[in-house]
């Protein structure tokens, strides 16, 4: 499972961390966040919490969109938490959709918002779109 979050305000950390922590159960994911410090900050709740630590990866950077579908096979097979910018998010999704996944909705990447993607290790089966808390 594979979650792509957007940035946004600090109240939407603690939404972030009750919702990815209730789809994982007990196993702790991977946390790889574009290098930015907005970005890296959206995480580290989230990795006190769940006790691992934030790998930055200059994949997830603004601008980086098809360095990071290159990368997203990598990212699949195991529970992943992704932050990273919109351009980067919208580009991944294109993608995803482009090869047969059905996204349920327009492409959209809403500061807050959470894709969350499955599928075994190497691609993506399903995606589901979580909005912003309210």
């Amino acid at each position: 499972m594979l979650f792509l979050a957007l940035r946004r305000a600090v109240v939407t950390t603690a939404a972030l961390i009750l919702t990815v922590t209730g789809l994982l159960g007990a196993a702790p994911p991977r946390l790889v966040s574009s290098p930015w410090v907005r970005c890296l900050e959206t995480l580290t709740p989230l990795a006190a919490t769940v006790g691992v630590e934030v790998v930055a990866d200059e994949v997830l950077g603004e601008g980086m969109g098809d360095k990071a579908v290159e990368a997203l096979g990598g990212w699949m097979g195991s529970p992943t938490v992704l932050c990273t910018h919109g351009d980067v998010i919208e580009r991944i999704l294109v993608e995803v959709a482009a090869h047969g996944v059905r996204l349920g909705r327009p492409i959209q990447s809403a500061k807050g918002s959470l894709w969350v993607l499955s599928g075994p290790c190497g691609r993506v089966e399903a995606a589901r779109y979580l909005p912003p808390p309210a």
